[in-house]
């Protein structure tokens, strides 16, 4: 089943965060709310900022924050495609330690 991916600039609750995943088991939700708030200062009007981004943020992420959570993404889905190929997890060393039936956490 292909894989919904959904990210969030806007700062959404738990609740509410917890329904979009519900809709679907394919649904992977990224909350990015104040990810990029620093950029947005730096970048757009400052009319459009005192309007949209919250006085006391400066920003909890930044653009290579986003591109470390998307290669970790990237190397668990490679991890779980080579532990689906029973060929590939033999010449693996070490690999008869992993259990493939485990769930990964996501």
């Amino acid at each position: 089943m292909p894989e919904v991916k959904i990210l969030s600039i806007t700062r959404i609750g738990a609740a509410d965060r917890e329904r979009i995943e519900a809709v679907d088991p394919a649904v992977r939700f990224t909350d990015a709310g104040g990810w990029f708030d620093g950029e947005y200062r730096e970048t757009w009007p400052e009319y459009t900022v005192s309007r949209y981004v919250p006085r006391n943020s400066t920003g909890q992420g930044t653009r290579a924050e986003h591109l470390a959570r998307e290669h970790a993404f990237l190397g668990r889905r490679v991890l779980a495609m080579a532990l689906s190929d029973s060929e590939t997890l033999s010449r693996i060393p070490g690999a008869s330690l992993i259990n493939p039936s485990t769930p990964a956490r996501t």
